[in-house]
């Protein structure tokens, strides 16, 4: 019974939490700022903006697990493909949240252009389900997102990111809210090894929070991170271990109350363009 309860409340705190899974994986590169992954440029760009696909045009495949708290109830599971086509890069990404008693599933295709020097956007549409066992049903959605990144100046980038403006709701029986939300971000290169980031990101569902983060590039192939945010109130730390092709980054994101997030990821570049 008191299993049951904590269950309850951990997932009450998860869903309304800026982690939930309609917004898809967040990789533990992002995860170890305490970013969105606005800012990122990689496969995972499926998920947090897709204008950062076609900054490096590369062919790419990643695969990441997280854990709210250390319970496999709670786990966040993503996959990643991205490939350049002529003119543009398109990508094809998956998150599964939960187990076979609840699960919240996003899956989206991506295209993401250069538009200009210094200027990339990108668009999605994605599919959200949700799903509960002890036939309680299921229910999904099709929307969309939208994002650009513009490089302003040698050292800063500026993002932008926007899901389910339309606020579409799932068709079933199940009784469910997709958030529509918006990203506004800065980055700034201190250094080839120095970058520091921040972020301000509004849910419809949940007040605003800013994301301050921070990436060093303390020997050759290995990347240290650190991050806190306002909202909801965590701090966070990460390593990254770029061998070539291979890229392997590890994050942990500390609730004050709750408990750990731990987050893994491998990507591997496939062809680079």
């Amino acid at each position: 019974m008191r299993k049951n309860i904590l269950l309850l409340i951990l997932t009450l705190f998860f869903l309304s939490s800026r982690g939930q899974s309609w917004l898809g994986f967040r990789s533990p590169a992002a995860a170890g700022m305490s970013s969105s992954g606005l800012m990122e440029q990689d496969v995972w760009s499926a998920f947090g903006n897709p204008a950062g696909l076609a900054t490096k045009s590369a062919t790419m495949a990643g695969a990441g697990v997280s854990n709210r708290f250390v319970m496999k109830e709670f786990s966040n599971k993503g996959l990643a493909f991205s490939a350049k086509i002529p003119g543009a890069v398109v990508a094809l990404a998956g998150a599964h949240y939960g187990d076979a008693s609840y699960s919240e599933q996003r899956y989206n295709i991506a295209l993401s252009k250069q538009l200009a020097g210094g200027f990339w956007s990108g668009i999605t549409l994605d599919y959200c389900h949700l799903s509960q066992g002890g036939g309680y049903g299921s229910a999904g959605a099709f929307t969309f997102s939208a994002g650009i990144l513009s490089q302003l100046s040698n050292e800063i980038m500026l993002g932008a990111y926007l899901f389910n403006p339309i606020k579409a709701k799932p068709k079933g029986p199940v009784q469910a809210e997709i958030p529509a939300l918006m990203r506004l971000g800065l980055s700034y290169d201190f250094s080839p090894e120095m970058k520091l980031l921040a972020e301000v990101e509004k849910a419809s569902n949940q007040k605003a929070g800013v994301n301050i983060g921070a990436q060093y590039r303390a020997f050759e192939k290995i990347y240290l991170r650190g991050g806190v945010n306002t909202y909801p109130g965590t701090w966070s730390f990460g390593v990254g271990l770029h061998l070539g092709k291979l890229q392997m980054d590890l994050a942990t994101e500390m609730h004050p109350t709750l408990g750990i997030c731990p987050h893994a990821a491998i990507s591997y570049v496939l062809k680079s363009n």
